[in-house]
């Protein structure tokens, strides 16, 4: 027995030096199954500017292996950068821009591994929009992948990813239906109206804007708010932590977690009603496990509850 543990070592041992020397001399291949039958090799790649793109007003995007990117430019264009065989199709109808990345078949087998050391190898759909433009809807989705959106003002938003991160950056929404799992959302300087955002496995940071009547929802992850104005909504959590530094609160905000801790600094808001089932209430100083009240009867009041966890307010 020890020989062959012996030899199983040895063995590793050599695997690991033979891939070293095939990556360091640039000889790894990437190894991929289509249907059970092995490919050696990358695909071929190709970078694709779709033109005479006409104007639209309406976005539609769906991606199964792709990040989802909308920029600001000089004119409506649409851009695919990655392997061939995903390169979407782009139309324009009565001024909805559709793009479509083909998808696999149900009952095909996909499986690939190995080293590629290009960081550009990621597919990627580029929608840009002149700066000017107001959209009146945006919706996408990427199955496998990121969706970024950039500068823009936009009445209707609906993002989902299934297992990608999410990111806003100086965009106003008048409603939003944003949906993420396994991956995290970053908002900044963000203002959303109205709507929902539910996200399952990732953390969320909402930094400098304002949220009015939204409600958020966040499942094994952990969520930051830092200089937010929170017009009335919720958020519930479950199995993760929630702080907050520099927020202000209109109306009424309510925080429910389940498994997790509430920490606010630095907050603005008229009272507060802070609720804990095993564990710690803390209002600017002061200590109990029973419900702490400060101005419950006014208005902007938030209210924070946990189950098995602790409540801070400093």
């Amino acid at each position: 027995m020890k020989k062959i543990f012996r030899w199983g070592w040895i063995i590793l041992a050599i695997g690991l030096l033979m891939i070293g020397l095939g990556v360091g001399m640039h000889g790894a291949k990437e190894v991929s199954f289509d249907n059970w039958k092995p490919r050696v090799g990358q695909d071929s790649r190709v970078n694709k500017v779709y033109p005479k793109i006409s104007k639209f007003t309406e976005i539609d995007v769906s991606a199964t292996e792709a990040d989802i990117i909308f920029v600001k430019g000089s004119k409506y264009a649409v851009e695919y950068s990655g392997r061939t065989k995903y390169k979407p199709s782009v139309r324009v109808e009565n001024q909805k821009l559709i793009v479509r990345q083909t998808k696999s078949g149900s009952n095909e087998f996909h499986l690939s591994f190995g080293y590629n050391d290009n960081s550009e190898s990621a597919e990627r759909i580029i929608v840009s929009v002149p700066q000017d433009v107001s959209l009146d809807r945006v919706k996408a989705k990427s199955t496998l992948g990121d969706i970024k959106v950039n500068d823009r003002e936009i009445n209707d938003l609906e993002l989902t990813s299934n297992a990608g991160d999410i990111g806003l950056s100086n965009v106003t929404a008048s409603k939003v239906e944003i949906s993420a799992s396994d991956g995290d959302l970053a908002l900044n300087k963000v203002h959303l109206n109205s709507g929902t955002i539910s996200q399952k496995n990732g953390d969320m940071m909402l930094k400098t804007g304002e949220v009015s009547q939204v409600k958020v929802q966040n499942q094994d992850g952990d969520v930051s708010y830092s200089d937010v104005k929170l017009n009335n909504g919720s958020l519930e959590m479950q199995d993760g932590d929630f702080e907050a530094d520099r927020i202000s609160v209109v109306g009424s905000y309510s925080v429910n977690n389940s498994d997790g801790d509430n920490i606010v600094r630095n907050s603005q808001a008229g009272g507060y009603h802070l609720t804990t089932s095993g564990g710690t209430n803390k209002l600017y100083g002061r200590s109990s496990e029973n419900d702490m009240v400060q101005n419950n009867e006014k208005s902007n009041i938030l209210r924070m509850l946990t189950n098995d966890g602790n409540n801070e307010v400093k």
